[in-house]
């Protein structure tokens, strides 16, 4: 993925570390390629980034830098985040297997 204007949100306490957490603005993807991590190839979607936090399990943390991170993603770069501007049913988190509406 090649990302720029990357925005600084905050951090989050991890033990004797922390986790930055950023928004920046996607400009291109590039081939998919083995996770560094476990060596598995991960799939990609494509979803609102208000859904990522339930998506991912983030709680109520991720749930409020997603917010920011839409805020930075409108008046920034004139995105349009809370509006739908997929299809519907394409890339939403209701099709994702992990998503259990109930």
């Amino acid at each position: 993925m090649r990302l720029v204007d990357l925005v600084l949100l905050g951090h989050e306490l991890a033990g004797d570390g922390a986790y930055l957490r950023m928004v920046a603005r996607i400009v291109g993807f590039d081939a998919r390629r083995p996770d560094s991590d476990g060596g598995r190839l991960l799939g990609r979607r494509l979803v609102p980034v208000v859904d990522v936090p339930l998506l991912l399990g983030w709680g109520e943390s991720g749930a409020e830098q997603a917010v920011l991170a839409a805020r930075v993603a409108e008046s920034r770069w004139a995105l349009p985040v809370w509006s739908p501007t997929a299809p519907a049913g394409h890339g939403r988190l209701a099709d994702c297997p992990r998503h259990d509406p109930t």
